[in-house]
Parts: C-alpha cells; structure tokens; sequence
C-alpha cells in the first residue's frame, strides 16, 4: 500500500504547472479559432441574408401581382352588384307581369262571354253550350 502511495506522488510530481508562456499561447491559439469561427459564421449569415433578401423579393413581387387581381376581381364584383337584379326587384317585378295578365285574361274573358251571349241570343248555340262554354276555365260561370 504504500509502494501505491509512493507511486501516486511521484506522478503528481512529475506532472508540472503550465508556465505563462504555454498559457498565453494557448489563450492566442484559442483566439485565432474562435476568430475564424465567426469568420465563418459570418459568412454564412451574408449569404443566407442575400437568400432571404432574394426570397422577399420574389414574394413582393407574387403579393404585388395578386393585389392587382384582387382590384379586378373587387371591380367586376362591384360591377355585378350595381348591375344585378334583387330578389326583392325580381318578386315586385313578377307579380306586374301576373297582374297585367290576369287584366289580359279577363278583357278577353269579357269578349268571350259577349260572343257566346250573341251567339246564343241569336240561336246559332243552344243553351247549354253557352252554358258549357262560359263554365270553363280560366273565370269559369256557375250556373245553379
């Protein structure tokens, strides 16, 4: 045991303290390493800015070119709306158009009621084909 402790002195002896030479040179060496590090380091961030700074670009220019269609997609949707009939508009103007042929319908109702009477006062239709007659569609007589 103590040939073991004898050896393990002679070993902490034999290992020496770094002078300040070797220190200093280890300090510059350490430097120049960490200096060339981010030489390199820098470097790769200016290419990576021209990547990034090209990239913007090109999505400047993609974004520029979409805004002009979305102008004219906005102007033909305004044209489209200023333009286009409501279902409100469409309702009122359906129900003139029903309107004014019910009127047309029931003039020429008129016209054929006055014939059938004619033709049956002057006996050229029996009484009850006057009667079939105006009892049909569309403003059908009922006779009792």
């Amino acid at each position: 045991m103590e040939d073991n402790n004898l050896d393990q002195n002679n070993l902490i002896a034999e290992e020496k303290e770094p002078t300040n030479r070797e220190i200093m040179a280890a300090i510059k060496d350490s430097k120049k390493e960490t200096t060339e590090s981010i030489a390199r380091l820098e470097k790769k961030i200016d290419s990576t800015n021209e990547v990034v700074n090209e990239l913007v670009e090109v999505v400047n220019a993609y974004a520029t070119d979409i805004d002009k269609r979305f102008d004219g997609v906005e102007n033909d949707t305004a044209w489209i709306r200023s333009n286009m009939a409501t279902k409100d508009y469409l309702d009122r103007k359906i129900a003139d158009i029903k309107g004014d042929l019910v009127a047309k319908i029931r003039e020429e109702d008129k016209k054929l009621g006055a014939t059938v009477e004619t033709l049956a006062e002057k006996k050229v239709i029996s009484e009850d084909d006057k009667k079939n007659i105006l009892s049909m569609e569309p403003f059908p007589k009922l006779y009792v």
